[in-house]
């Protein structure tokens, strides 16, 4: 990769912030494991990590609890409740581009708590969030998902 090509991402907000998933930072929570800031840019606050795996981990977290918070098992469902329109989301297409890319229905039931499931959904949302462009290294990935509390089996 050239040093031209990083330059065109690299100061994308969630390159910069370490947050592929541009997680929001919302001021009743504490800071998620790893977190080591809080970017307030337009549409935040989002949180800004220490390492990008620790960005991967809380998503993964984030993921698996749409379903057993909130019993969301579809893309369509999970990119409503992520991305929605109140913050000038477009849903529909951000559900389609997902779903494509993970290789998923958007009406198809996915269990959540499922590894490669989540694996496969977070990188489709990550070029959703930061870019095709961006190359997020695979495992980092990985990394985070195995912090993740309780640990996912990758």
């Amino acid at each position: 990769m050239s040093d031209a090509s990083v330059a065109t991402w690299a100061n994308r907000r969630p390159w910069r912030n370490n947050n592929p998933l541009d997680l929001r930072f919302f001021s009743r929570q504490e800071y998620w494991q790893g977190q080591s800031g809080v970017d307030s840019a337009t549409g935040g606050p989002f949180a800004v990590f220490s390492a990008r795996f620790w960005g991967w981990r809380a998503a993964a977290m984030c993921i698996r609890n749409c379903q057993l918070l909130h019993d969301i098992r579809t893309i369509g469902d999970l990119v409503h409740h992520w991305a929605p329109s109140s913050d000038h989301n477009d849903e529909t297409q951000y559900a389609m581009l997902v779903a494509a890319r993970a290789g998923y229905a958007l009406d198809t039931v996915l269990d959540l708590t499922d590894a490669d499931t989540v694996k496969r959904l977070m990188q489709a949302m990550a070029i959703e969030e930061g870019g095709a462009d961006i190359v997020w290294p695979p495992d980092e990935i990985v990394e985070g998902m195995r912090e993740a509390s309780p640990p996912f089996a990758i």
